[in-house]
């Protein structure tokens, strides 16, 4: 491996570059999904009774209905974090 003076081995560079592009391709998905989510008629309907009680249980709700919807998108799957 060859390094000048300050500089990274490119094996390195090709890994950060790589890096982030996996995150700023994972944030691009991330917001078609959440932008879907927001939009949908039924969430809306759902959130909108939530939001109408005197009760704040929406933060029960959320990730329980995103799981939900991610799990209905076809190309998307959901695994358990272990």
């Amino acid at each position: 491996m060859v390094m000048s003076r300050g500089y990274l081995p490119i094996s390195n560079l090709v890994y950060q570059w790589r890096a982030t592009i996996t995150i700023k391709a994972d944030a691009i998905t991330v917001r078609a999904i959440m932008e879907s989510f927001v939009k949908d008629a039924n969430v809306k309907v759902r959130l909108r009774s939530i939001c109408e009680r005197d009760r704040n249980d929406w933060e029960k709700w959320l990730p329980i209905e995103l799981i939900y919807f991610i799990s209905q998108t076809e190309s998307l799957s959901i695994k358990r974090e272990v």
